[in-house]
C-alpha cells in the first residue's frame, strides 16, 4: 500500500531593481538540496524562482493541511541553507502528487509559459497583467497546472502584434489622400 504524498509549491518576486544576476548560482545549488534532500526542485522565474518538495504522509502528517506547513517549512530551511535573498511569497499550493503528474503529463511545458514569463516577455508587472485580463484584452489561458493559468508561447506572440505597451487610446490612422491632397507630405 502506498503513502498519501503531496507536492508544496511556492513562488517568490523580488523587487525589479534587485533580480538576481544571470551568474548568481544559488538557484542550482536550491535546486540540488531540494532534489537531494525532499525529492523537490527550484527554477529561476521571471521576477524570482519557484521551489517545490515532495511531502510524503507519516507518523507526524496525514493530511494536506499538514504537509503544506511543512512543505513551507523545508522549502523556506533550503532557501537559508543556500541563501536566497529576501524575497516576498507570491503564491503556494500544494496537491496531492498523484494529480499534479497527471496535469503535467497533460502539458508542453517547454511551449506553455506562466504568468512570471508572461510579465518578463512583455515587460509589464503582474498587477498589469491581471488589468488587462480583467478588461478582456489579453488572450484566455491555453491551459492550467493546478490553478496557475498558462499560455502558448504562440499566443503572447501573436497578442504582442499590434499591442501597445503604453497605455493610452490608440493613434489614429493616417488619412494618406487627404495629405497628399494637401501637399502636406514631401517625397524624396
Amino acid at each position: 500500500m502506498t503513502k498519501d504524498s503531496w507536492i508544496y509549491t511556492a513562488e517568490y518576486a523580488m523587487p525589479q531593481d534587485e533580480q538576481l544576476a544571470r551568474d548568481d548560482r544559488r538557484i542550482e545549488m536550491l535546486d540540488r538540496v531540494l532534489n537531494h534532500a525532499y525529492s523537490g526542485r527550484a527554477a529561476k522565474t521571471g521576477f524570482g524562482w519557484m521551489a517545490s518538495v515532495r511531502v510524503r504522509a507519516d507518523t507526524v502528517v496525514h493530511n494536506i493541511d499538514q504537509a503544506a506547513i511543512l512543505g513551507r517549512k523545508l522549502v523556506d530551511d533550503a532557501n537559508c541553507q543556500v541563501s536566497m535573498p529576501l524575497a516576498a511569497m507570491v503564491s503556494q499550493q500544494i496537491v496531492a502528487s498523484n494529480v499534479f503528474h497527471v496535469q503535467l503529463e497533460t502539458l508542453s511545458l517547454s511551449e506553455k509559459i506562466g504568468v512570471a514569463e508572461v510579465c518578463g516577455e512583455l515587460g509589464i508587472t503582474r498587477q498589469r497583467l491581471h488589468q488587462l485580463r480583467q478588461s478582456g484584452r489579453f488572450p484566455t489561458p491555453d491551459g492550467k497546472l493546478l490553478s496557475t493559468p498558462l499560455w502558448m508561447r504562440s499566443t503572447i506572440r501573436e497578442f504582442t502584434i499590434g499591442w501597445r505597451h503604453t497605455p493610452g487610446p490608440a493613434p489614429r490612422p493616417m488619412d494618406m489622400e487627404g495629405l497628399v491632397a494637401t501637399g502636406s507630405m514631401r517625397w524624396e
